[in-house]
């Protein structure tokens, strides 16, 4: 079912729906059968495969209602800094390099950067350090109660031919 099919329901079942939505905020956590993942395993041209994840599609509503949150917090805080990166439409090395060219031209005439490869950072990230931040810089927490808990929900693995891996769950990391 696409997100859009939602518009199709009465104002009573958008209601009931908005208040259901509401109540897993709250709780962290949706019906069972809606928070089974499937992470279909996408082959890549240079081996190995890419994982997408495909949400149910209340989950998918209910996640881009919650993005307007956080994406007002993003505007509105501290993360509206450029040095954050989060101009839309620019990417992480813009402002890598428009901030060593300001150290060049206003301080020593030298400036330096280091890049490194973070693919694997998101399984390494601790959630208690990541919601005791998100206290402490004033980010909605509804919206990470039920981001941190679809990072635990069961998942199975679909490769070719459609074979599906058993349930698994992460026990770790945001990714």
């Amino acid at each position: 079912v696409s997100p859009r099919h939602f518009a199709l329901l009465s104002d009573a079942a958008l209601s009931a729906l908005g208040g259901l939505l509401q109540l897993a905020e709250v709780t962290g956590g949706l019906a069972s059968f809606l928070e089974e993942l499937v992470i279909r395993l996408i082959p890549k041209r240079t081996g190995g495969f890419r994982p997408i994840c495909l949400f149910r599609s209340v989950v998918r509503l209910h996640f881009r209602l919650l993005a307007d949150r956080a994406r007002s917090w993003e505007r509105a805080g501290p993360a509206s800094n450029p040095a954050f990166n989060n101009s839309p439409g620019r990417n992480i090395l813009d402002t890598t390099y428009r901030e060593c060219i300001r150290h060049a031209l206003n301080g020593s005439g030298a400036a330096g950067e280091v890049l490194l490869d973070l693919a694997k950072a998101f399984d390494q990230v601790q959630r208690n350090l990541l919601w005791d931040a998100a206290e402490a810089w004033g980010y909605p927490l509804a919206p990470l109660r039920l981001a941190m808990a679809a990072y635990a929900w069961p998942r199975r693995l679909v490769g070719d031919y459609l074979v599906s891996s058993p349930s698994l769950s992460a026990t770790r990391g945001i990714a």
